[in-house]
């Protein structure tokens, strides 16, 4: 447009235009005798065709006429309104109508047949209904006689009840909202720190989302406890979808660092250590956990879990001691020997 707009202000004349304009002046120059004779009429317009072709300012838009380059005016200049926010909502209720069509269709042909006199399937119902109650009502027979054949079991068992009161139960449970409120402190004063170190470890340790924990959330009360974390993309990285190896690395982790920020140093004792892990998830927990767990750290684990020939030896050089259970089957009893499954501890 803004190039129509400026060869309007300049016009560029067609060569049959140029050939018309330059004749017309020859011609009122000879009335004036102000042209020489021996001008040639053909060879100036010759030069004025090649000055007008390298001028510069042809029309690269000449097969747009003046009306369509107004149309274009008038899109450019005129308000619009983007419909799409509206037609989305739209086609959401066509699509939830559409889900329910099957459900009110059968409600209709109910309807229809209740108008026309038709009541049979109403009492198809009604019978239907009827046997579920029977049904039901033969449960409740049964679980109640379960539930008397149970207590009857209880009452076998002679449970003396304290009849005195007891002060101290009583002053407990007195004393349950001043230690809820210590708790809630304890929380707003270990939350940042426990927030921070638990995205220093999720970075190293969960290898599904490996450097790429933006942050950890933890909320400010204990009632309504949860912990979120989130992806260096902005969104939330839900707990509930993470596979079963991820959880574990998770609860680990959570349990470092609430030893770490604890004020005292207990050992620590650790079940089914690998549980799901893959290899590159024991490789991270060998390296990266285990020996900076705690003072003491007491593992309870199977070759299948801490295999011999890989996972111990990375750790060997943190471990005091190894303790293997062998089951005597046949005299139904269990020892204790030195040593991981038959792998003396390598004191070097």
């Amino acid at each position: 447009m803004r190039i129509k707009e400026s060869l309007k202000k300049d016009p560029i004349e067609t060569p049959k235009q140029l050939r018309d304009i330059t004749h017309r002046v020859m011609d009122l120059l000879r009335q004036m005798q102000l042209l020489d004779a021996r001008a040639n009429e053909e060879e100036i317009i010759s030069r004025l065709l090649d000055q007008h072709q390298n001028h510069g300012k042809e029309d690269p838009y000449a097969l747009l006429e003046d009306e369509d380059v107004a149309a274009l005016v008038g899109l450019v200049n005129g308000s619009g309104h983007n419909t799409f926010p509206h037609l989305s909502e739209g086609k959401m209720a066509c699509e939830t109508k559409l889900a329910n069509l099957n459900e009110w269709r059968r409600q209709r042909d109910f309807l229809q047949q209740s108008i026309d006199g038709n009541d049979q399937e109403v009492i198809t119902l009604y019978e239907t209904e009827a046997e579920n109650q029977h049904s039901i009502e033969a449960q409740i027979e049964t679980l109640t006689s379960e539930i008397q054949r149970l207590d009857n079991l209880i009452h076998r068992y002679d449970i003396q009840i304290q009849e005195e009161p007891d002060l101290k139960y009583d002053t407990l449970v007195k004393l349950r909202p001043f230690f809820d409120d210590v708790a809630k402190t304890l929380l707003q004063r270990k939350r940042q720190q426990i927030e921070t170190q638990m995205q220093e470890q999720l970075n190293i340790l969960l290898l599904s989302y490996k450097g790429h924990i933006q942050r950890v959330e933890i909320s400010e009360n204990l009632e309504d406890f949860s912990i979120k974390i989130f992806h260096t993309a902005g969104n939330e990285i839900s707990l509930t979808q993470l596979n079963a190896a991820s959880k574990q690395i998770f609860i680990q982790v959570l349990l470092k660092i609430l030893r770490n920020l604890g004020d005292y140093n207990p050992p620590v004792m650790i079940d089914t250590v690998m549980g799901v892990l893959d290899n590159e998830s024991r490789d991270a927990l060998m390296q990266e956990y285990f020996p900076q767990l705690a003072d003491q750290t007491i593992l309870l684990c199977t070759t299948s879990e801490i295999r011999k020939d890989s996972d111990y030896k990375q750790i060997e050089a943190f471990i005091s001691k190894t303790y293997t259970l062998q089951r005597d089957v046949a005299l139904q009893r269990t020892e204790v020997v030195e040593g991981y499954f038959g792998t003396p501890l390598n004191r070097d």
